[in-house]
């Protein structure tokens, strides 16, 4: 009998020919630094393009199946640093920056990774090949690869912007190359080997920063001036300052020479044993292990089948764990050197709250993450998932323990164990002073997005084959879901502002509001009024809770599963793209009707208090019970009681033309209050004599001043009487508003019509 393997021949890719599209669009439109990226990318390209070329010849020998092997394992992450950079202007340099870091990282720790995560490590270490030529054949396409990434960034951003840190950007390539393939390794996973090369550095600098501060830590206080005494003190702690500085660039050195030495030591050691590939490991690791085993025991007690399966589960999250534990490590590093850092610079830096809190988020929202994809994806990846169903427990309960394991995971790693270092570094006080305090609004958006990340991440998982697929598709599911989101709430957005600014025009037009006030308690503005953040809030929570029960519902069903036919995938999807469609048209829809009504109900209590203001003033004119003539005049109505005067104003006018005119003899009377004002002389506020005189006034105080010179001659020769005197006012009168209520600006507006029929003056210019 003979083994045989069907293996897909390997050829030219066009994603290869991606690259140089982006720049050459953005030379055609003149894009900002895009010929030199265009020349760039269109060399690396044909570069890349002649070797695949080359490598996919139908004489290729085993070496160029190997090497194109590589070229397509790592083509996803190195078309996507090649285009992401050159696709950014110079005003998104640090985002072009950090994608470029990610990439070169992502490039690094699929080289083994990958072969872990498709289990092709066993044919290609039983391959013909010595495992040196295999380590290094990888190691140098990979280098090749980040080079032409570090180049292609290079060319792409301009280096004159400040943002751009050049050290960062080429030390990314530099890591990836160095330390990617070890970590990789190490964690049997792309996802491990991405999270470790870029935090391991970390450490590294933290542990040489806490020998700087062991060493300033002894030095002695210097006096003001300092004596000479302690200055022959402090010279040898000065000298071993200068020495360690300088074996700082060799120390470094060293660490990314050790890399992939290291690595070369582990996958010597490497044999495939019962599916997995498994190495020589060191007594540290057997330990960690055998501690780890009675912790889950520890935790989950028993020998029945449940608690069995719990504590497999509990095992098969290792990477959040191992995420915890090394943020864990980074928190105890940096307090100790905030602990022994002398007063300075140093120590300041160290006492800031962002960079430990940036850090820690980061690598919380991994653990989170990973958490969740890792729940069935990695099982699809030790290849255990189809005898899992077999277990003597059912479906149900299995689908249950998994997830509820999971969620705790996560919600371990991700959340509880950051936030208790952070709160045990710094303290509750630090937080407030951070702004961080708990409230509900901003408590309740956080928890729904994190059960929603996990949530998606947990149907990710259900689909995929391993977990870094899983984690890639939940952030593209995330953004497509926002994406499809705003593109359906846009035009609805669009169609509200429309229809708002026509009602704002038809309240500026005289078209009255009064029917949007409900009949009962209509004189209560805080009953009448839609409160719109509520319902807003409730919605969005609501459709947030449907769209997550759809998401757990079908990573259930998709659970026993061993395989996802791609018609059934578009399926879901396209189900999945309908639920969150109907739902925003929904939202939208309710919440525009919802501020539509709380904006009619604005209008009409504007205009409510209009006309109550207009009753209210018609009242204080009155003179016997009735208005006197030089009113009723300007009013151009008889002279009778308010009560008729008012009705008369309503029915021949409108209610929201006798709003504005209630408006308009409100602010007569208190331009002529605000005038008079400015002659006041006594403490009291009386008007002096003087001016009681040449107003013909009996009147003392101002207000009741303009009551009068408009009962005596009407409000138009009021004004011109009192414009004659002078203006002594230091400052303008701010505008009139109800208390608790601020009044629309259409509705502040008199059209020019009223203006001419009552003689009312221009508005100021603006």
């Amino acid at each position: 009998m003979t083994l045989t393997f069907q293996f897909r021949a390997p050829r030219f890719h066009p994603a290869w020919l991606v690259p140089p599209l982006v720049p050459l669009a953005q030379w055609i439109f003149g894009g900002p630094g895009a010929p030199l990226s265009l020349v760039v990318q269109l060399v690396l390209t044909l570069l890349i393009s002649a070797v695949t070329l080359y490598l996919a010849r139908e004489d290729r020998t085993r070496n160029t199946n190997r090497w194109s092997k590589e070229l397509r394992l790592l083509m996803p992450p190195a078309v996507g640093t090649l285009v992401i950079p050159a696709a950014l202007h110079n005003d998104l340099s640090e985002l072009a920056m950090m994608l470029h870091c990610v990439g070169c990282v992502w490039m690094g720790a699929t080289v083994f990774g990958a072969e872990f995560e498709h289990r092709t490590l066993g044919p290609l270490l039983a391959q013909p090949v010595s495992r040196r030529r295999l380590f290094w054949e990888k190691t140098a396409i990979l280098a090749v690869l980040c080079g032409a990434a570090w180049l292609n960034t290079m060319a792409s951003l301009d280096r004159a912007q400040g943002s751009v840190d050049w050290v960062i950007v080429a030390a990314a390539p530099a890591l990836a190359v160095s330390t990617g393939p070890l970590f990789s390794l190490l964690g049997r996973s792309t996802l491990a080997g991405m999270v470790f090369t870029a935090t391991a550095p970390m450490l590294f600098l933290l542990a040489s920063m806490m020998v700087s501060v062991a060493i300033q830590s002894g030095m002695p206080v210097l006096s003001v001036p300092p004596t000479a005494e302690q200055l022959r003190a402090i010279e040898p702690y000065n000298r071993a300052l200068a020495f360690w500085g300088a074996c700082q660039p060799w120390l470094r050195a060293l660490y990314l020479l050790a890399g992939p030495w290291l690595g070369w030591l582990w996958f010597r050691t490497l044999s495939w044993q019962d599916g997995a590939a498994v190495a020589r490991p060191p007594s540290g690791t057997v330990a960690s292990r055998a501690l780890l085993t009675r912790l889950v025991r520890l935790l989950v007690p028993g020998d029945f089948a449940t608690a069995h399966l719990i504590r497999k589960e509990i095992r098969l999250h290792a990477i959040p764990w191992m995420i915890a534990a090394l943020t864990t490590g980074l928190w105890i590093l940096w307090m100790i050197a905030r602990r022994l850092a002398p007063e300075g610079e140093l120590k300041d830096g160290l006492n800031e709250f962002s960079p430990i809190t940036v850090i820690g988020g980061m690598l919380g929202v991994v653990a989170l993450l990973t958490a969740g994809a890792g729940s069935v994806a990695e099982e699809r990846a030790l290849g255990t998932l189809d005898w899992q169903v077999t277990q003597p427990v059912n479906a149900r309960r299995q689908w249950w323990i998994k997830s509820l394991v999971a969620v705790v995971a996560g919600l371990v790693t991700g959340l509880v164990i950051p936030a208790t270092l952070l709160a045990v570094g710094f303290g509750p006080e630090r937080w407030e002073k951070e702004g961080l305090v708990f409230e509900l609004l901003p408590t309740a958006s956080f928890a729904t997005a994190i059960a929603l990340a996990l949530v998606l991440a947990l149907y990710a998982s259900s689909i995929c084959r391993n977990t870094m697929r899983a984690v890639g598709l939940t952030v593209l599911l995330g953004a497509a879901t926002l994406g499809l989101v705003w593109a359906v709430a846009m035009p609805g957005a669009m169609l509200l502002e429309s229809r708002s600014q026509e009602l704002q025009r038809s309240f500026a037009d005289g078209i009255s509001f009064l029917e949007a006030l409900p009949a009962e308690n209509p004189s209560d503005y805080q009953r009448s009024r839609v409160h719109l953040q509520d319902w807003a809030t409730a919605m969005v929570f609501a459709a947030c809770a449907v769209v997550g029960l759809i998401w757990a519902w079908l990573a259930r069903s998709n659970f026993a599963r061993s395989s996802m036919p791609p018609a059934f995938l578009r399926s879901q999807w396209i189900q999945q793209a309908g639920v969150v469609i109907l739902l925003t048209a929904l939202g939208v829809g309710a919440f525009g009707q919802l501020f539509l009504m709380q904006l009619q109900t604005d209008f009409a209590w504007h205009e409510r208090s209009s006309l109550g203001r207009l009753d209210k003033t018609l009242r204080k004119l009155a003179v016997n019970g009735s208005l006197p003539a030089p009113v009723a005049a300007w009013l151009q109505v008889p002279p009778r009681s308010p009560e008729e005067v008012y009705r008369t104003i309503v029915q021949r006018d409108g209610a929201s033309a006798a709003s504005s005119l209630g408006n308009a003899l409100r602010g007569e009377v208190l331009w002529i209050e605000s005038r008079l004002k400015s002659h006041l002389t006594t403490p009291k506020g009386t008007l002096p004599e003087e001016i009681r005189g040449a107003l013909g006034i009996a009147a003392t105080s101002p207000e009741d001043a303009g009551f009068e010179l408009i009962r005596r001659l009407g409000p138009k020769d009021a004004r011109e009487l009192v414009a004659r005197l002078p203006d002594k006012r230091a400052r303008s009168v701010p505008p009139m508003t109800k208390p608790g209520m601020t009044a629309p600006g259409p509705g502040d507006m008199i059209s020019p019509e009223l203006r001419r029929r009552y003689n009312l003056p221009d508005p100021p210019r603006q």
